[in-house]
């Protein structure tokens, strides 16, 4: 699921999940960093965060339902696999 529709359907905003994101960085890696609203909007557009732990935190914050491929335009496995043959 991409972020941008993660957010939409569960209708949290962009500051709010930066804000999320931020605590799970600070608590669950020992960073030290905030993660500004503005890099939330380019991951909804489509960037991936430059920083793993962000990707990863992102990840969790979502429960898993934003996964790091989502980032990409990659078809499902099964699609792919049809694809190929």
């Amino acid at each position: 699921m991409k972020l941008r529709d993660y957010l939409s359907e569960h209708r949290i905003t962009q500051t709010k999940f930066a804000e999320t994101v931020t605590a799970i960085l600070r608590s669950h890696y020992g960073l030290n960093v905030s993660l500004p609203q503005q890099a939330v909007s380019k991951a909804c557009k489509g960037y991936l965060p430059k920083r793993k732990e962000i990707v990863q935190a992102i990840y969790q914050a979502t429960s898993g339902e934003v996964t790091p491929n989502d980032f990409f335009d990659l078809p499902a496995v099964d699609e792919a696999q049809e694809e190929a043959a």
